[in-house]
């Protein structure tokens, strides 16, 4: 594998990618709706596509001069701390939209049960 041209400019590309995905959550929590699902999707897809094509941090490291390792190393510290803060807010979306799933499902079972209490044939208006 090819060492980088320049791992501070790769490392920079890292930590816009992962600037990306927070503000792509955080429109997502503001109710910011001016792209629609497929349109968000895209640009998650872009996003995380963009972190896999990243080269390893390691790898990064090995091509730093000696006399820039204490830079390169406070670059790599922020990167992490944005990396921890994506997985930290994504988790936090995982459970927001679990809890609605689960509300979708109980609101359905109790749809079938009113849909099944009614005559056959007939409907059953719960519109109030």
């Amino acid at each position: 594998m090819t060492a980088p041209a320049d791992p501070f400019v790769e490392l920079e590309s890292s930590k816009r990618a992962l600037r990306d995905g927070l503000t792509l959550l955080d429109r997502s929590a503001s109710g910011d709706t001016d792209q629609d699902d497929a349109g968000r999707l895209a640009a998650w897809k872009k996003v995380m596509a963009s972190l896999r094509a990243a080269p390893a941090p390691e790898e990064l490291r090995a091509s730093v001069p000696a006399d820039r390792l204490e830079a390169f190393d406070d670059e790599l510290e922020e990167l992490l701390r944005l990396n921890a803060v994506l997985v930290s807010v994504v988790s936090s979306e995982k459970d927001q939209v679990l809890g609605k799933l689960r509300k979708v499902r109980e609101a359905r079972r109790g749809m079938a049960y009113y849909g099944s209490a009614s005559p056959e044939g007939d409907r059953c208006d719960i519109s109030g």
